[in-house]
């Protein structure tokens, strides 16, 4: 049962009882949520039901009070358990920049499916990669009453604060995707350093040597941090140099806020001429990890273009993929299991739910896909 669910249900038990009589004052949000063990947001919920219900009424400052006999009308803490009230139903929010076939579209699937075998209505909130509308969307849903968020972060660092409101709060809360440094919040994600470490051996025992990495910024995008790392890693590993020559970091065409910019045509463009002047300047180049789809749909037009031909003269490995007509897909890539993400996020989230606040970190396994691209 929701935790919101048992104190409603436990106050109506109480004035059913006669513990608890007309004008009787119930005991302040932060007591109930020590006796409960749960967040003041989970206590407030479950009070502002039996308020808007006419139950109790709330008075600003002074506290909460058993209201007149609409109580009678009310079933039993038992009934109502068996019967699941349907103005209890349970709400998750889930707040996602974006998603596609490439990534993200499975994942929603999973949760919503998910959702749906605990008895739970999934709301869907887009934030287009925008921190303020990251913001919005946790404020909204919070103030709605939901009973918990699973959230992919906005690329960044700067909308933290909400975030960690929430984990203070003791807000059920589960990240996906990735984790941000310094909110302890429960998240779901791949090792990204492993799966960049297996595609970069993979590019380094078929001969090459001279590779190059393209990322957006990472901006505290821990995704894309470890992705960096992992491209380091796997060249120590085999006692290798890294050229740091060979390193494009500023690709802005595959940040979610981009793809609906006013000037996405512009930026396109200029992220074009970005690649196409990095490969010219490094022309040693035979191999490029790419952090994501989109860099690598990019580059492998940018290559067309210079009329180079791949995989011969140059191999392309990224995060995600899409098949091609002929069902193959056509880069070598890092495929991240979304649906199985998607399904432990709503796990973790739903212990939560039921007062299991511990955070946890969920590794989530991957498979590495060979593509036309090598």
């Amino acid at each position: 049962m929701n935790l919101y669910r048992k104190i409603y249900l436990d106050v109506i038990e109480e004035i059913r009882s006669g513990n608890l009589k007309i004008g009787d004052k119930l005991p302040t949000e932060k007591a109930m949520s020590e006796k409960y063990k749960v967040s003041r947001i989970t206590t407030k919920k479950a009070l502002d039901l039996l308020a808007q219900e006419k139950i109790i009424e709330r008075f600003q400052g002074k506290g909460s009070f058993v209201s007149s006999g609409h109580i009678k009308n009310q079933e039993s803490k038992k009934e109502a358990s068996v019967k699941a009230l349907p103005h209890l139903s349970g709400l998750v929010g889930l707040i996602i920049p974006d998603f596609s076939d490439v990534f993200g579209l499975k994942q929603v699937k999973m949760i919503e499916e998910k959702c749906s075998e605990y008895n739970y209505h999934l709301v869907i909130k887009r934030t287009l990669g925008y921190a303020e509308e990251e913001k919005k969307a946790i404020n909204s849903l919070v103030d709605k009453g939901l009973d918990g968020l699973i959230i992919i972060p906005a690329h960044g660092t700067h909308y933290n604060h909400d975030l960690l409101r929430l984990v203070v709060d003791k807000y059920p809360l589960v990240l996906l995707d990735r984790y941000i440094k310094g909110i302890p919040a429960s998240s779901v994600h791949i090792n990204n350093q492993k799966a960049t470490i297996m595609a970069i051996k993979y590019l380094l025992e078929k001969g090459h040597r001279e590779l190059a990495f393209i990322s957006p910024p990472k901006e505290g995008a821990s995704s894309i941090e470890e992705r960096e790392i992992g491209f380091h890693i796997a060249f120590s590993d085999q006692n290798l140099p890294v050229n740091n020559n060979y390193f494009l970091l500023d690709i802005q065409s595959s940040i979610p806020k981009n793809f609906s910019s006013d000037n996405v045509k512009e930026i396109a463009e200029n992220d074009r001429r970005k690649i196409e002047e990095f490969l010219k300047k490094n022309p040693e180049i035979t191999a490029i990890f790419c952090t994501d789809y989109t860099i690598a749909n990019m580059v492998y037009s940018v290559l067309e273009s210079l009329g180079k031909k791949i995989p011969e003269e140059y191999a392309i490995v990224c995060f995600d993929s899409v098949s091609t007509t002929n069902g193959n897909p056509l880069f070598t890539h890092i495929s991240q299991r979304e649906d199985k993400m998607g399904e432990e996020a709503v796990h973790l989230l739903m212990k939560q739910v039921n007062g299991e606040y511990d955070p946890k970190h969920v590794e989530v396994d991957f498979d590495f896909i060979i593509g036309e691209t090598t």
